[in-house]
């Protein structure tokens, strides 16, 4: 008991006692910074002025007056890096401006030369050309100093444009610049009608001219005759109408029949209606030659059979095509006026009935219809269809396609010597012109 009334009077004792108050924290302690000073400007190698002696922005259109006085000085390390500065950008133009002139200098040499080449310039390569000792030498990547001598350029290296060069470590560190070789610009040449002909040719084509005669030129196949050959399809299936054409025609006079067969060349040769009275009345106005893409023992063939005794085509007989080694027959794309007839376009006139194989002869040509008897030659120029010789019909010989070219060939030749008089007569009346009034001057002299 007692020592429980013990505990409860420490209790009781330790309730009545107040607890201690707390004890005041000191005052903070304040530390002063000192401000940074203000970044120097970028590449100037000089401070901003305080924000306090910033002036404010002048209104528009006024005049600006700027106040050298109030700025800070610069400080000698500033200075001395602008200038450093200034001129390293300086040195870096002349050493770009320099590249840009060698290149320059390179390209032209590889147009020079012709295709195939290339030219690798190196990316480092320094051009600069300044004298050792000067300020330029300054940061040459040797780190060499103010005097240091700089190395000679690496030369101009000129590779072949095939070779390849996948494992060349030049090839990964350099800068190939890929020089295109330039062709030399083509020399625009006259159209062959507008080229100034030889004396020779002038002379013959004057002797031609004063006998009343102009050039004709005469392609065969599709516009004097149509030819099939024996062992083409349709050959063989019309072998038997063919035939029977013939056995009809052999009663005729030989200048009349119009099929043939020509057993020498195994072809059968279909001449288009009136050619015979077309090549004997032309003959009287030209003189007539012929020009085809066929061989040239074709075109002396179809030669005998339309004129046997040469009294008609006294001109020459060009065939332009021909085999090669391996039997294929090829013929070139284009036709031209050459050899005896070289020199003759003033005054020569082609009948056609192709006219892409004539080009730079546009003044002299005239086409014509094609003349399409057999099957195989609508099927080689598309046209849909059934032939002439299927549908058992021909050309008019009197109204045909070579009747009507006969009257432009007469027209055209009537026209010439009409206008060729004119000149004639106006050259000799000037001539007699200049004859009196040289004369006259003589006697006044």
């Amino acid at each position: 008991a007692n020592g429980a009334n013990g505990a409860n009077g420490a209790n009781g004792a330790n309730a009545t006692k107040k607890p201690a108050p707390p004890k005041a924290l000191p005052p903070p302690t304040t530390r002063k910074f000192q401000p940074l000073p203000p970044p120097p400007h970028q590449g100037l190698g000089r401070t901003l002025p305080k924000k306090s002696a910033l002036a404010p922005l002048p209104p528009p259109n006024a005049e600006v007056v700027v106040d050298l006085a109030s700025e800070e000085t610069s400080d000698v390390n500033g200075a001395a890096g602008y200038t450093k500065s200034k001129k390293n950008a300086a040195r870096r133009r002349k050493r770009k401006r320099k590249r840009i002139q060698k290149s320059t200098r390179n390209t032209n040499r590889v147009a020079q030369r012709g295709s195939g080449e290339l030219i690798v310039l190196d990316e480092d390569e320094d051009e600069d050309d300044a004298t050792p000792g000067s300020a330029e030498d300054s940061d040459t990547e040797d780190g060499g100093g103010r005097g240091g001598a700089k190395e000679a350029p690496p030369p101009v290296e000129v590779i072949d444009v095939d070779a390849s060069m996948p494992n060349d470590p030049r090839a990964r560190t350099r800068a190939s610049a890929a020089v295109a070789p330039r062709e030399p610009p083509a020399r625009r040449q006259k159209p062959p009608s507008a080229r100034k002909p030889s004396a020779a040719a002038t002379k013959a084509l004057h002797a031609l001219l004063d006998r009343r005669r102009l050039t004709l030129v005469l392609d065969l196949d599709h516009t004097l005759l149509n030819s099939e050959s024996f062992e083409s399809k349709d050959g063989a299936r019309l072998q038997r109408g063919l035939l029977e054409i013939e056995r009809l025609e052999s009663t005729k006079d030989s200048n009349d029949r119009t099929l043939h067969r020509l057993n020498h060349i195994g072809l059968w040769t279909k001449l288009r209606p009136g050619v015979q009275t077309f090549l004997h009345k032309a003959s009287a106005m030209f003189e007539i030659h012929i020009s085809t893409m066929g061989s040239q023992p074709y075109a002396d063939s179809i030669r005998r059979l339309l004129d046997p005794c040469r009294n008609v085509i006294k001109g020459s007989v060009i065939g332009l095509g021909g085999f090669d080694e391996f039997g294929a027959f090829k013929s070139p794309p284009q036709k031209k006026l050459e050899g005896v007839l070289a020199g003759t376009e003033p005054a020569a006139v082609i009948l056609d009935d192709t006219a892409e194989v004539w080009t730079g002869y546009s003044e002299n040509l005239i086409v014509c219809e094609r003349y399409m008897y057999f099957p195989s030659a609508c099927k080689n120029f598309g046209v849909v269809g059934p032939s002439l010789l299927e549908r058992g019909v021909d050309e008019s010989e009197k109204s045909g396609t070579l009747a009507t070219v006969l009257e432009v060939l007469t027209r055209v030749h009537s026209e010439f010597f009409a206008r060729r008089a004119a000149r004639q007569v106006l050259a000799e009346k000037q001539a007699r012109a200049a004859a009196a009034a040289a004369a006259k001057a003589k006697a006044l002299a």
